[in-house]
């Protein structure tokens, strides 16, 4: 097993914060489950415990969930609950209308009276009612009782329970993938860095931040937050695999997981990555209202499709050709996220983008479509190797190469 991996596993036991430590719980009757997952009990909770839970503990409760509250726009799930329980005669119904929430743990004891203990607990499913429940009156309550589930799992099943619990607000692929190890340890490498970033592993988290936690992240005006799905299909296709990143962003948290985040992946390599990737997309979408405004269709052709994953996948190579293979292994933090490395990138990313549309227009006229080309990863191994081409003979030029390509 790698270090890394060895190191996140380590940190991530003596931390449990990713977990409520202990509590008492006050059941209704119950009956006890057992199976290849574990042992469960199943029973009912009202409405006003759900609630004092959430006001005692907050969103902790729900930090092995893969999101927090999604809100309560018009026609949502969410919005239905609320409307259940605004109703003086549906809320009666709640029980048998909500799928109810799942609780895992480490211990659970033998309920005596109606009150059970819970060891080192989450829900995992369920973050939506619990809020819900916790912004209702207190008279709604008084007729709301809730199906609820405790599962004393093994840490194997615990990812396949938050999936095939989370229906009613669909689950996907990189939403199960912030729980994974290595981008909870990331994400405190990003807080910690001397330019910190806020690694946004879940749909919400960071509006729930105190105004004083987020100040931390605020930086010549902005909240510096970096997208955990977004910016894994930025590596993916800084990593050589655009196609990927842009058109099959499922399998860059699955088939190619371990190639976009190996686990020695370093907190400033993420830094940097999405530094290229803004650029990339800010200076397509700049190229791009130009090229229509010119009415250039060609090169409109070329970049409304999927370009700023293959620009990012073209500044790779030149990155590494410029500044060594091993360049991110030496990257500080600081440099990564400084202006001056901004301005370093756009340079890249000026050059990448004409080379890119010019082998583009190559492909093309050869009987190439675009579309074609940017939707599997045989067209990066088209373009790639005209790319390594252009390179050679661009850095014979040494002082216009060293003055356009300034390393990092």
């Amino acid at each position: 097993m790698p270090l890394e991996t060895l190191k996140t596993i380590h940190e991530e036991s003596i931390d449990q914060a990713t977990r409520v430590e202990s509590c008492e719980i006050r059941i209704s009757d119950f009956f006890r489950e057992t199976g290849n997952y574990g042992e469960a009990i199943v029973t009912t909770l009202e409405g006003k415990q759900l609630r004092k839970l959430y006001e005692d503990h907050g969103d902790r409760l729900f930090d092995r969930n893969v999101r927090l509250f999604l809100g309560a726009r018009k026609g949502s799930v969410n919005a239905g609950i609320q409307d259940t329980l605004a109703s003086t005669t549906e809320r009666k119904n709640f029980w048998a209308y909500n799928n109810g929430l799942t609780f895992i743990c480490d211990d659970f004891t033998t309920p005596v009276k109606k009150r059970m203990q819970l060891t080192n607990f989450s829900i995992v499913n369920g973050c939506q009612t619990t809020v819900a429940l916790s912004n209702a009156t207190l008279v709604a309550l008084e007729d709301v009782r809730v199906p609820v589930r405790f599962i004393r799992a093994a840490e194997s099943v615990i990812d396949s329970v938050i999936t095939y619990n989370n229906s009613q607000n669909p689950i996907r692929r990189w939403d199960l993938n912030s729980q994974n190890k290595l981008q909870k340890k990331l994400k405190k490498e990003l807080a910690a860095l001397p330019t910190p970033f806020f690694y946004a592993l879940r749909k919400g988290e960071f509006q729930k931040l105190s105004e004083v936690e987020k100040s931390k992240f605020k930086r010549d005006g902005r909240y510096q937050q970096i997208r955990h799905d977004l910016n894994a299909q930025f590596i993916a296709a800084f990593r050589g695999l655009p196609a990927i990143g842009y058109k099959d962003k499922g399998k860059v948290f699955t088939t190619h997981r371990d190639e976009v985040f190996p686990p020695q992946v370093r907190a400033e390599e993420l830094v940097l990555v999405w530094q290229a990737g803004r650029v990339a997309k800010d200076l397509v979408k700049k190229e791009l209202e130009e090229a229509i405004e010119q009415d250039n269709e060609s090169r409109v052709a070329i970049l409304k499709r999927g370009a700023p994953f293959f620009l990012l996948a073209l500044m790779g190579v030149l990155l590494h050709e410029r500044n060594g293979q091993t360049f991110l292994n030496k990257l500080k933090g600081d440099v990564a996220a400084s202006k001056a490395t901004v301005k370093r990138l756009l340079k890249y990313a000026t050059i990448a983008l004409e080379w890119y549309v010019e082998i583009m227009d190559d492909l093309v006229a050869n009987g190439n479509e675009v579309p074609s080309i940017v939707r599997t990863q045989e067209g990066w191994q088209k373009i790639k190797p005209k790319i390594q081409s252009k390179w050679k003979v661009y850095r014979l030029a040494e002082k216009v190469m060293e003055a356009s390509l300034p390393k990092l």
